[in-house]
Order: C-alpha cells, then sequence, then structure tokens
C-alpha cells in the first residue's frame, strides 16, 4: 500500500522551494492564492496518484530547462 501523498502550499514562486519539493517527494505543489474549489480538486488530484505543479509555480524553472536545453544543442552543431 503506497504512502500518503504531499501536497505542498507555498507562499511564493520560488525555484528553490518548488525543486526542494519535489525532490523531498511532494505529489504536488500549489501556492496559497489558489482559490477554494482548485484547492479541494489539487487534494483530489494528489489523492488519486497523480502530480500537480502550480503552473506560475513552474514557468520559470521550466524555461530555465529549455535555455539549457537549446544552449546544449547549438554547442553539438557548432565545431570548435
Amino acid at each position: 500500500m503506497p504512502g500518503p501523498a504531499c501536497l505542498r502550499l507555498a507562499s511564493f514562486d520560488d525555484e528553490e522551494t518548488l525543486l526542494d519539493s519535489i525532490m523531498a517527494g511532494a505529489a504536488g505543489y500549489v501556492l496559497k492564492q489558489i482559490e477554494g474549489s482548485d484547492w479541494v480538486s489539487a487534494v483530489h488530484t494528489v489523492a488519486r496518484g497523480q502530480s500537480l505543479l502550480d503552473p506560475s509555480a513552474t514557468a520559470k524553472p521550466v524555461a530555465r530547462l529549455r535555455v539549457v536545453r537549446n544552449e546544449g544543442r547549438r554547442r553539438k552543431r557548432c565545431p570548435v
């Protein structure tokens, strides 16, 4: 039987806190500005075993990953 799922409720869209939460095993990460009905939905989503990440909190890390990925592609194409 799986253990309880963790849903992190955070005050800020801090990239380090988001990544630390994921690495610690959180199945979900939402900001405190979440609406009541969305909060209930988030709890149900995580309880079903699914993951949930607040889009506004993930925008910065996703953009940074895209930059890193694109830089890696450029290095492969350009011979030194």
